[in-house]
């Protein structure tokens, strides 16, 4: 089976799969996620980890490669954003995973707004990075 290459799209779209309350639906996505080449889509695979809802057990036994990359990036530590965007910065990663880590940090704060009863009709931040 060929490695999967994840664009801007279809990691989108493993983020909503993520997402989902429905566990197959993870399940799905952590197979194609394990079958990525992980150490080109290591940016991809932090956001994918951060803001995807799946436990990590879940991880461990549906993506195991990916979650040994993981554990080897992330060690015992909490992933907290400074310390993702840190290890994106560390390794390099594509322009494509910086836009959708912020891009999904917007998401989050727009849903913690709501949550904390503070409905948003507006919360749009853009970001285009220049190319390398």
């Amino acid at each position: 089976m060929s490695k999967i290459k994840f664009d801007k799209e279809g990691t989108k779209n493993l983020l909503k799969m993520l997402q989902s309350p429905d566990v197959e639906n993870q399940v799905t996505a952590l197979m194609a996620i394990n079958n990525a080449d992980l150490k080109k889509y290591v940016g991809e695979l932090l956001v994918l980890y951060k803001f995807g809802k799946s436990d990590h057990t879940l991880w461990k036994e549906d993506a195991p490669k990916a979650y040994k990359t993981l554990e080897k990036l992330i060690g015992d530590s909490k992933l907290t954003s400074g310390f993702c965007l840190s290890i994106m910065t560390e390794k390099a990663v594509s322009n494509t995973s910086i836009e959708l880590y912020f891009e999904s940090l917007v998401e989050t704060m727009k849903l913690f707004m709501e949550q904390v009863g503070y409905p948003v009709e507006l919360f749009d931040i853009t970001f285009k990075l220049k190319e390398k």
